[in-house]
């Protein structure tokens, strides 16, 4: 019996291009990111031809684990002038929510770099350098929430507003300090030079555009009348108490969170849950199941 070694000879090597166009279909859905799709797209004609023919089927197997907060992003594409909800994409508007998501990411990644390393924990350990899952989700649904009224005529904020969670009014008035300019529809001249004895982050230096601001006292506004509404406000005996819109910003991020950020953080989501839900005892009765379904979801810390 002869011990050559055995040698197999491939006569009919099948190349990439060649597999039908469903197998590449999954092969792009199986990438990691749309930067893969991407360059996987543009590696040759064929491959081309089968991302802009079946453009919406990969951005559903991709979209998932690369856009954060999908449902939001397409919502604030449509903003933007892109298909509503719901219709096909096209290629190049793959390419513009990706651009946008790294927009949002870019913001995220300052934010770390300014704020989180400087978060107060009275419960527990620091903060780690960077957003868990659970933050990272709040703060691009802040962020889209923020872009969009930015987007708007100011006309449209008042329906706009009304129609977020009380929860999501008051992430949104923490997004509305986040310092460098939303997306681009907003400039923000870089900081002046700090003085010596000034707070050394550099976000303390920089001023906001006046639509910003007008928009951050709307969104003061809203959260006024919610807390009005469900709680009852400020009084001249009880001017602070718990359920008064400004406590968070006025107490508990002292202990919580640093400057204007202390409801983003999972290590107060106990505390911000009870202060949203629960009523002021001197105004019964409870909240109703129907009006919590207005003032929180706990769904949208997870979904992506």
């Amino acid at each position: 019996m002869s011990t050559a070694p055995l040698q197999i000879t491939v006569q009919n090597k099948v190349s990439l291009t060649s597999l039908p166009t469903e197998v590449l279909i999954k092969i792009f859905g199986f990438l990691p990111s749309f930067s893969e799709a991407f360059a996987f797209a543009a590696s040759c004609r064929r491959l081309r031809c089968v991302w802009i023919g079946n453009t919406n089927q990969i951005y559903r197997g991709i979209s998932p684990r690369s856009i954060p907060c999908e449902r939001l992003a397409r919502r604030f594409y449509a903003v933007q002038g892109g298909p509503t909800v719901g219709s096909p994409l096209s290629a190049q508007d793959v390419y513009k929510m990706v651009r946008n998501t790294n927009i949002v990411d870019k913001a995220m990644k300052m934010f770390e770099r300014e704020i989180v390393s400087r978060v107060r924990n009275a419960d527990g350990p620091k903060h780690p350098p960077h957003l868990s899952k659970p933050e990272r989700q709040r703060f691009f649904r802040s962020y889209y929430h923020l872009w969009t009224h930015m987007r708007l005529d100011p006309t449209q904020w008042p329906s706009h507003l009304a129609s977020l969670t009380l929860k999501q009014l008051y992430l949104l008035y923490e997004a509305s300090h986040l310092t460098p300019s939303i997306g681009r529809e907003e400039f923000i001249p870089p900081p002046a030079k700090a003085l010596p004895d000034a707070d050394p982050t550099p976000s303390s230096h920089t001023e906001l555009s006046e639509k910003r601001r007008v928009l951050q006292t709307e969104i003061w506004r809203q959260i006024w009348d919610t807390v009005e509404r469900i709680h009852g406000g400020s009084t001249p005996e009880n001017p602070i108490h718990t359920h008064s819109p400004e406590y968070p910003w006025t107490e508990d991020v002292k202990t919580w969170g640093y400057r204007k950020w202390v409801c983003i953080w999972d290590h107060y989501q106990y505390q911000f849950k009870w202060m949203v839900l629960d009523r002021d005892p001197k105004k019964p009765p409870p909240i109703s199941e129907r009006e919590k379904e207005g003032l929180w979801s706990d769904s949208e810390d997870e979904e992506v």
